[in-house]
């Protein structure tokens, strides 16, 4: 396959990825994976290019000229997927719309002894607010006890909201989940068991930088999931949306 019939075959497949995420209404790890692959046969088509025709200097030595290609082409791949993955996230919470379920959920993001951490606080403010703007809805506070601690995140996060004026009847604890996919796969056991039906759609509130990989762990499970994302400084939004970018790919392959 030449190079220009392989970057028309990338494009298609990469354009293929985003057409399925638009027709499903919203990210899918299925739509990333597509889209990865096509954005890789892009980059080898250009990459390989370069070395046939641009970069001679390997002529005589073919084993280095394709060692040399081949960690070209994984080094643009990474910082491309990377961009691609920022995008995602960026657009995610830009888009978070008005969509709304009956039931709730706010992820835990760690607790200092009694209180909830600065982000944590962030996503709690957001989660009060749903309940005042939803009356009749209902949150689970979503987070386990990690050794050494006094109570569990679920709690201090009650806690913190009924400091805020919520009552205690309209938030569920959900005290066993240690990471995302936990968070989202517990808190939908303790809606069916409460509901006596199995769930179809929820609300997650979690940071912004979170919300995209939350949403398609939770799609993953069959879940409409909307998004209310917390909003971050631009410190802790860079740290740790480039720590989400190696996070999906985890997710990608091991949250089911």
């Amino acid at each position: 396959m030449n190079t220009i019939k392989r970057c028309k075959v990338g494009f298609t497949v990469l354009i293929a990825g985003m057409f399925y995420s638009l027709i499903r209404g919203g990210w899918y790890f299925e739509s990333l994976a597509t889209m990865i692959l096509g954005l890789a046969l892009i980059l080898f088509s250009y990459v390989s290019h370069l070395f046939n025709h641009k970069i001679l200097c390997f002529e005589s030595y073919p084993k280095v000229k394709k060692g040399c290609l081949f960690l070209a082409w994984m080094f643009f791949t990474v910082i491309g997927v990377f961009f691609m993955i920022q995008l995602m996230i960026i657009g995610t919470f830009l888009m978070a719309g008005n969509d709304q379920a009956d039931d709730a959920v706010v992820l835990g993001a760690g607790i200092i002894r009694r209180e909830p951490s600065y982000t944590l606080a962030k996503r709690l403010d957001y989660a009060a607010k749903y309940l005042e703007d939803n009356p009749s809805g209902m949150l689970i506070t979503s987070g386990g006890k990690s050794d050494g601690q006094l109570a569990s995140e679920a709690e201090v996060m009650m806690w913190y909201l009924e400091k805020k004026g919520i009552s205690a009847d309209r938030i569920i604890l959900e005290e066993k989940s240690t990471n995302t996919l936990e968070n989202i796969k517990y808190s939908m056991n303790q809606l069916n068991q409460r509901n006596d039906t199995k769930v179809t759609e929820i609300v997650i509130i979690t940071s912004d930088y979170h919300l995209l990989r939350a949403q398609m762990i939770a799609r993953r499970l069959g879940l409409n999931a909307y998004g209310i994302p917390a909003q971050s400084p631009p410190d802790l939004y860079w740290h740790y949306s480039i720590r989400e970018s190696v996070a999906i790919f985890k997710s990608m392959l091991l949250d089911w």
